[in-house]
């Protein structure tokens, strides 16, 4: 019932405003297409972002994006409340923040000194009274603009002063920028957690969204080395050192897909056999997708065709004044009754993304084992960060002292083998492991007839007289 009579009041006072008409800037939250962050004093960083609006009478209703919401014996629904609340309402400049409870917090539309409001009222009738204490030009986020604080008393029924958890707070409202200081609506006035502006899309002040498009912008030349663990309980536990280099860029039509071609070198150390020891040179076209949707830090990412789900955070440390991002596996479906389940430890990932860099560090737990790649070492023009490999050179991409071509072949061509060895072994297989070809005690370059192999993807190993393995796809066609 109680529900029902603030659902009434909300309507009715949207109802009473879309009469007014004022026209003011110092907005608390920016909503044309603009994204915020801010950092609370837990250090714990969030977004906010406009998903959806409506008009009632004239009154604008602006519902914010979404998150994990926890309900009854476990269950979990992508439904959940911004930490400013579901929605917000705004009348020229006027807004209306309301809470868990559907009670309403105000924004008065002036921004004159010496203003005062009713921000909140009490089911008791008590009452937080707001206060413009100043208007001022401060510096934040490397710029300047004029400013509005909010300071707050809080009155008991009766007018008498009563202390409350506002006691000697402040927030602060920037003329173009939106809130410099906000309360996390949600649970307020029970918990007030007052979190500060730390970037905003709006000029690219602070910090800002990493979009895809960004995050994969890679151009010619750049170089990317990883190292790579992998742990089971087998005896195949093993170690990869790879260079990625790229080699070509180009953008769809549309320009909401980018392609690459890279080169990559990828050399396998294996922990208990020493003779699976091999190199592998080949050539990737990978491609991404740069037109997504934006999303925010605790914003549920869903995948119905897996059903699982992502969970996006920014991360704060940047490295060259880089930007970067986390995205883990966070909760997995049941179809049964619409919710999602907790996912712990096993199986999960934890995948870091960098600005400019693509992929940057990688772990997965997933029984009956993990494995975790991270990248060591990037050259992008002049800028250099990490530690190359010492004994992986971008060289063994460009001149490798080994060499199959052609490759697309068909089987009535000659494959060659350039190899700059005193001996060598030759061993091609197909995807099964099964052995196609075994030539033995090879010197300097050969030459092989694939007359009886059938069109498909075979491997090509070659074991030099020193015990170095090289490996290179094969495609007969």
């Amino acid at each position: 019932m109680l529900q029902l009579m603030k659902n009434l009041t909300f309507v009715i006072l949207l109802l009473f405003l879309g009469k007014m008409c004022t026209a003011q800037n110092y907005e608390p939250i920016l909503v044309d297409s603009n994204i915020s962050f801010f950092s609370n004093q837990n250090n714990k960083i969030r977004g906010t972002k406009i998903d959806s609006s409506y008009q009632i009478n004239n009154v604008d209703i602006f519902e914010f994006n979404k998150t994990w919401n926890i309900e009854d014996r476990g269950c979990i629904k992508p439904n959940g409340p911004s930490w400013l609340g579901y929605k917000m309402a705004i009348i020229n400049n006027q807004f209306l923040f309301f809470n868990q409870n559907n009670d309403t917090i105000y924004y008065h539309p002036s921004s004159n000194s010496g203003t005062t409001w009713r921000f909140y009222t009490f089911e008791d009738s008590s009452y937080i009274l707001a206060k413009i204490s100043s208007k001022i030009v401060e510096t934040f986020l490397n710029t300047s603009d004029s400013i509005i604080e909010y300071s707050f008393t809080t009155y008991d029924k009766n007018n008498n002063t009563i202390t409350s958890q506002l006691d000697n707070q402040t927030l602060k409202i920037s003329k173009n920028y939106g809130s410099i200081t906000i309360l996390e609506y949600l649970t307020f006035p029970v918990i007030t957690v007052k979190s500060s502006l730390i970037g905003t899309s709006k000029n690219n002040l602070g910090k800002t969204y990493l979009t895809l498009k960004q995050t994969f912008d890679f151009e010619i030349g750049d170089e990317f080395h990883y190292e790579k663990f992998s742990y089971t309980i087998s005896p195949d536990d093993n170690k990869t050192n790879s260079i990625h280099k790229i080699l070509d860029k180009k953008y769809s039509n549309n320009g909401d897909t980018v392609y690459y071609q890279i080169k990559r070198a990828t050399y396998f150390y294996y922990a208990n056999k020493a003779d699976k020891n091999h190199l592998l040179i080949d050539t990737l076209n990978v491609n991404y997708f740069i037109n997504e949707k934006q999303y925010l830090p605790e914003e549920p990412i869903l995948n119905r065709v897996s059903n699982e789900s992502e969970g996006r955070k920014i991360i704060t440390n940047n490295l060259n004044n880089r930007r970067f991002f986390n995205v883990g596996s966070t909760h997995k479906h049941n179809s049964n009754n619409g919710c999602w389940y907790e996912l712990h430890a096993d199986p999960g990932y934890n995948i870091t993304y960098g600005e400019g860099l693509g992929f940057f560090s990688y772990d997965s737990y997933q029984f009956p084992g993990n494995s975790n790649e991270n990248m060591v070492y990037y050259k992008k023009g002049v800028e250099t960060w990490g530690v190359p490999f010492d004994n992986l050179s971008v060289e063994n991409i460009e001149k490798p002292l080994i060499s199959v071509f052609p490759n697309p072949i068909s089987n009535t061509e000659m494959l060659n083998i350039n190899a700059n060895y005193e001996r060598y072994n030759i061993v091609i297989t197909n995807l099964l492991g099964e052995e196609i070809l075994v030539k033995e005690n090879n010197r300097g370059n050969s030459k092989i007839l694939l007359e009886n192999f059938k069109t498909g993807l075979y491997f090509v190993k070659i074991t030099t007289n020193n015990q170095f393995t090289f490996t290179q796809k094969l495609m007969v066609k």
